[in-house]
């Protein structure tokens, strides 16, 4: 019997091993996270269903470290533990962060019918929230 997967393999040219400390690691999460819902702002037509999964994802983050934990661990009075160069584009991205949030939840709110307000009217909070949380957090 023909094996395709065993036979047309491609050749690893190379490996490299990036270690990143603790805060680079944070800084990747929200670029990723920004990057997606940047994704589906850019989208026409929009897709709704994956817009709200990343909204939902953003906004009311529940598994894993959400984007306000990640500013409790690495800003406010724990800023100091950091290189302040972090500091200052971990602070930089979660402003930007929120600011994609805040487009893809009005994109949002413009492609619902009736029947997802109240998907919206949560995500809303969860916006609000999510800013006073890291605006609290951020540098003055």
């Amino acid at each position: 019997p023909h094996i395709p997967y065993a036979t047309k393999r491609i050749i690893v040219s190379g490996h490299d091993e990036i270690i990143l400390s603790p805060i680079e690691n944070a800084i990747e999460i929200i670029e990723l996270r920004r990057s997606a819902l940047r994704n589906e702002l850019d989208l026409s037509p929009p897709n709704i269903k994956t817009l709200q999964i990343n909204l939902h994802g953003a906004v009311l983050a529940q598994v894993n470290a959400g984007p306000v934990e990640i500013a409790r661990i690495f800003l406010g009075e724990n800023a100091k533990k950091y290189e302040a160069i972090y500091v200052e584009k971990l602070s930089n991205l979660l402003s930007e962060f929120v600011n994609v949030c805040r487009f893809a939840l009005t994109l949002n709110k413009e492609l619902i019918g009736p029947e997802q307000l109240e998907f919206q009217a949560e995500c809303e909070k969860g916006l609000h929230r999510l800013r006073e949380e890291i605006n609290s957090l951020l540098p003055k």
